[in-house]
């Protein structure tokens, strides 16, 4: 069955090319624990960056990410995506369990109307398969 592996909030999510050209490698650019717009409210960006693994990476599947506050209100929905998993080099023997991809998602300009906790809940061929809150605070009043 799906599931996250790792999964951070960010300032910046970049891709890059991996060592030796083979492929490429996400790099999460300023962790966060916290949210931390100049104001509250008013808007801020940051990017999420997760793998999923665990899943049949040969056939069709979906993801959908939902941004929203403790009160139900979605404030980011990335409608159903069908992911296109590239093949994989079939040199290296990895366990089924471990297959899957790595992804990020850039969140521009959302807009924080009140301190608080915020979650993003990921779901995977319609099953929620994650939720991970953050707390969001101004910095200035």
């Amino acid at each position: 069955m799906a599931k996250i592996s790792g999964f951070v909030y960010c300032l910046n999510a970049e891709r890059i090319t991996a060592p030796g050209g083979k492929g490429e490698m996400t790099n999460a650019v300023g962790i966060v624990s916290t949210i931390m717009p100049e104001y509250v409210p008013g808007a801020f960006s940051f990017s999420i960056v997760f793998s999923i693994i665990d899943f049949d990476v040969s056939s069709n599947n979906t993801i959908r990410i939902v941004f929203g506050d403790d009160l139900d209100k979605k404030m980011v929905d990335s409608g159903e995506i069908t992911l296109n998993i590239p093949v994989v080099d079939t040199q290296i023997d990895i366990p089924d369990s471990y297959k899957g991809a790595n992804l990020c998602m850039d969140m521009r300009n959302v807009v924080f109307e009140r301190e608080g906790v915020y979650t993003t809940t990921v779901l995977f061929n319609n099953k929620e398969i994650g939720r991970y809150g953050i707390y969001v605070k101004g910095r200035n009043k």
